[in-house]
């Protein structure tokens, strides 16, 4: 199994809890080590981001990390996780956002987080009738009913993705990587 669609739990109160976190902290998303030129970044990416510290959301943390461990445990077969990273990401009508095509694992695995991302995911933080075009896209894999706000997908970090051009509207996701070591070959 490469990836698994499905919704996570969260209320209406704590997705609002996220957004008003994200309206009064959010900054330009970056790609890797954040060294590239804003005219390279804008052919790659164009979104604002804002990564979630542990202790700012702890119970809700918790709550999501729960959910998405049992996932890769129950439907990945993978039980060695060490690490999970949280952001919320928006892509405006009024930027173009979009998010082309791109891995989250990079190509080396040294012991960091960073360098052992196995499972990505990415839940709708709002419904796809709040806005036009942004449709989550994995490479050669046709994906249906991603379009509810609580849809989540994972899959494996090492698959390609990207997020359309969103051409109206706002759309907004919550993403996450879970590093450890890599059990299944997908």
């Amino acid at each position: 199994m490469k990836y698994h669609q499905t919704s996570i739990p969260l209320s209406l109160n704590e997705i609002e809890s996220l957004m008003s976190q994200f309206k009064n902290n959010n900054y330009d998303g970056w790609v890797g080590d954040g060294n590239l030129s804003e005219e390279e970044l804008h052919k790659i990416r164009r979104s604002k981001i804002l990564l979630l510290n542990e202790t700012q959301f702890s119970a809700l943390h918790e709550k999501i990390k729960d959910f998405v461990l049992e996932v890769a445990e129950n439907i990945f077969g993978e039980f060695n996780i060490f690490d999970l990273r949280l952001q919320i990401t928006e892509y405006d009508y009024s930027y173009k956002g979009v998010y082309n095509w791109h891995s989250d694992a990079p190509d080396y695995q040294d012991g960091t987080p960073l360098g052992n991302r196995i499972l990505s995911f990415s839940v709708l933080l709002n419904d796809s009738k709040e806005y036009e075009g942004g449709e989550f896209e994995i490479r050669d894999i046709e994906l249906k009913n991603f379009t509810k706000q609580t849809d989540m997908i994972m899959f494996y970090s090492d698959l390609e993705h990207r997020v359309t051009p969103v051409t109206k509207g706002t759309r907004y996701s919550l993403v996450g990587w879970l590093s450890g070591v890599r059990k299944n070959n997908g």
